[in-house]
């Protein structure tokens, strides 16, 4: 038949072509718009003329379960296309079928064509289920199959039995089967259908409705229902059977006119690809839709080196899934190791995207392995995306155990392109490195290399240079990567002389984490004064981001003296123009305190702290009373304090609420500790005024320091 010819034809992704049914002259011509008989409808379908507009491609966007109202109520299905509607439905010619569920009527199978799908419903009528599919996935070609197939098997009507409803269920169950379930969207309208048996699946929601009818037919008959019932559900079954099978043939058809190129073929060796996994092909149709596509497959190696390639290698991803055909798919890809050097970069790229695609499957790695050797030719390739890409392909093919060790014999050649002249090579060199190092088989090769990407730190492009910096923190997460990482720490830190933000940033949080391997301190401590620099830098983020690393830093013994000679700098800070600068550095300094051989170094700047209790911005007058408490609970520091309580307690009248309450609880605080008791108790008068304050939580606070003060 010759819609068979063109059948399958998979539209690309991007170059849909919407083909409108009402401007087609042979539709006109064959009396499809409107109400026409399915043969009718076939008929127009497989006619010259309208396999030439394609109409076979037409997809099928949107199936609608309706129902309408009555007794008896009738079912059919909406199709809804990419401009238009389509309503099928069966019905009967007479009423004689009343008498006898074994009595066969003539049936009276329709296809009404619209323009929206609402004129397809009736004012009273009600939509069950609606399920979205994709472009393409279910089309015109599928439809037409279909009604032929339920045609042929079930040709009759019967009021109990092939009725609307078998009719509606038949469709619906072949339809929804075609595409895979994430490539559609279904929802159930009805609320009198329990959802939690549909559980979100038009396959569930089509097997119900199919349940819900065999058993009206089984109850409703009595004593020969269980014999109707078999013959109800056998005839969904043939329907079923005679679908794929025409589809089968279809696709046959198409092999047997192969005769070199011809872009449909892909197509249709998916297409038989899915349809081996079908519960109802029997084990003989799998040994001939096998045969088939190795036939095929042998061709289509012949293919890769025709036009529009592309198609053909989507194909050979889409059957290699199925294992019986994975040894065919094997043979191919050793012929497909020619594309790799092809003149036009594209077929480059688009064979090396396959063949990684490919390594999924264990039965195919061994022949992936063999031409590893030619890929990793693609690293020297003369185009940079193709340089690039092959990077990038081979940091994943690296995730299979088997392709490792063709790999580790690559790295060389990989890392010898951090020198490459474009900088988004070189990047993604740099991350394919990091993420090679995962894998133990491929470390010592990385190991010897990193020279290589210490090269890039002092690369005129600051992108360059920040890639290099964040690799080489990946890299140091590794144990045998370290030695060779501490060496170039020197030349990291350098990068931190740089007027640029942005990379100072980097480096300066990378030295923190580098700092959490005891094996790189020893290094790390004879550069913490140039990251020390950074508190002078003009970019508050900078500096702020400088002192939060000397507090991260202070946590490991090693560094401390370090940090200790340079607190005076940080110390600067609480005088920096910058509010926020100024509310870091005073935290930061609480946070430093808590290590014994800092304190010292900490208490000769706590004098400085009496100017931020009187600092214009609150959140540094509140910032600061806070680490005023915090200081308190180390002895060596309270006599320092202490200095500073006279100007704490003038907080206690500021005009802000949030400060106020603060500087009543650190007032608390401080009340514990008995060398600043006379202190405070001189500033009870102030407390003893805030026993009325409005606030309920300074009154509290205040009472409760008055309390710890004056027990009596």
């Amino acid at each position: 038949m010759a819609l068979a010819v063109t059948a399958s034809i998979h539209p690309r992704k991007g170059s849909h072509r919407i083909i409108r049914i009402d401007e087609l002259a042979s539709a006109r011509e064959a009396k499809i718009l409107g109400k026409s008989s399915v043969a009718n409808f076939l008929k127009w379908v497989n006619s010259a003329d309208a396999l030439a507009s394609e109409v076979d491609n037409i997809s099928i966007r949107e199936l609608r379960w309706g129902k309408s109202p009555g007794k008896p109520s009738h079912e059919y299905l909406i199709m809804v296309l990419d401009h238009g509607a389509l309503r099928a439905e069966r019905d009967a010619a007479s009423w004689y079928s009343i008498l006898s569920p074994n009595y066969r009527d003539k049936c009276e199978d329709t296809i009404i064509y619209k323009e929206t799908p609402e004129e397809l419903t009736g004012p009273r009528d009600e939509v069950l289920a609606t399920l979205h599919f994709c472009p393409g996935d279910v089309r015109l070609f599928h439809l037409a199959l279909l009604l032929s197939a339920t045609s042929e098997k079930a040709d009759f009507y019967n009021m109990y039995t092939i009725n609307c409803w078998w009719y509606a269920c038949s469709l619906w169950n072949n339809l929804v089967k075609l595409p895979h379930h994430s490539r559609y969207k279904f929802s159930l309208e009805a609320d009198w259908i329990d959802d939690s048996i549909i559980k979100g699946s038009p396959i569930n929601f089509g097997c119900r409705m199919q349940l819900m009818h065999s058993e009206s037919v089984r109850r409703g008959i009595g004593t020969d229902g269980c014999g109707v019932k078999e013959v109800v559900e056998s005839l969904w079954h043939e329907v079923e059977i005679a679908f794929k099978r025409s589809r089968m043939q279809a696709i046959f058809l198409q092999l047997e006119r192969l005769t070199g190129w011809n872009r449909y073929i892909p197509g249709y060796l998916a297409e038989i690809g899915q349809m081996m996994t079908a519960d109802t092909v029997i084990p003989a149709q799998k040994d001939e839709l096998q045969h088939v596509i190795c036939d095929g497959s042998s061709q289509l190696a012949g293919l890769l080196m025709k036009k529009v390639f592309h198609v053909h290698m989507k194909t050979i991803v889409t059957l290699a899934q199925y294992l019986e055909l994975q040894e065919a798919i094997s043979d191919i890809i050793s012929q497909m190791a020619h594309l790799l050097e092809n003149k036009d970069w594209s077929v480059r790229m688009f064979a090396a995207k396959t063949i990684a695609e490919l390594a999924q499957y264990s039965e195919l790695q061994e022949a992936i392995n063999n031409i590893i050797s030619q890929m990793a030719h693609l690293l020297e390739d003369k185009d940079w995306s193709m340089r690039m890409f092959a990077a990038k392909t081979m940091a994943e093919l690296a995730q299979y155990t088997e392709l490792r060790e063709a790999i580790n014999s690559n790295i060389p050649q990989l890392a010898h392109l951090l020198k490459d002249e474009y900088d988004f090579v070189q990047k993604t060199v740099a991350e394919a490195m990091a993420a090679l190092a995962q894998y133990t088989e491929l470390r010592e090769a990385i190991n010897g290399n990193i020279p290589q990407l210490a090269q890039l730190l002092e690369d005129k492009n600051l992108n360059v240079q920040r890639i290099a910096v964040e690799t080489m923190a990946t890299l140091a997460q590794y144990t045998e990567m370290r030695r060779a990482i501490s060496g170039n720490i020197p030349q990291l830190a350098n990068c931190l002389k740089t007027k640029d933000s942005k990379l100072c940033l980097t480096v300066a949080k990378t030295m923190a984490t580098l700092a959490q391997y005891t094996e790189l301190r020893e290094t790390i401590n004879e550069n913490i004064p140039q990251l020390t620099h950074l508190l002078a830098a003009e970019d508050w983020c900078v500096v702020s981001t400088a002192t939060e690393i000397m507090a991260t830093l202070a946590q490991y013994t090693e560094l401390r003296e370090a940090i200790n000679s340079n607190i005076p700098q940080l110390a600067h800070l609480l005088k920096d123009k910058n509010f926020f600068i100024r509310e870091f550095a005073v935290e930061t300094m609480a946070t430093l305190a808590q290590y014994t051989e800092l304190r010292k170094a900490i208490n000769d700047n706590i004098p400085q702290l009496e100017k931020l209790l009187e600092d214009k911005d609150e959140d540094v007058r509140k910032s600061t009373a806070e680490t005023i408490a915090t200081l308190a609970q180390y002895t060596e520091l309270r006599e320092a304090i202490s200095q500073n309580i006279p100007q704490l307690a003038h907080l206690l009248k500021d005009e802000n609420i949030y400060v106020q309450r603060t500087a009543m609880k650190t007032m608390a605080k401080l009340s514990k500790y008995t060398e600043l008791h006379k202190v405070i108790n001189d500033n009870i008068p102030q407390l003893e005024k805030l026993l009325e304050d409005k606030d309920r939580g300074v009154r509290k606070a205040a009472a409760k320091t008055i309390m710890i003060l004056r027990p009596t």
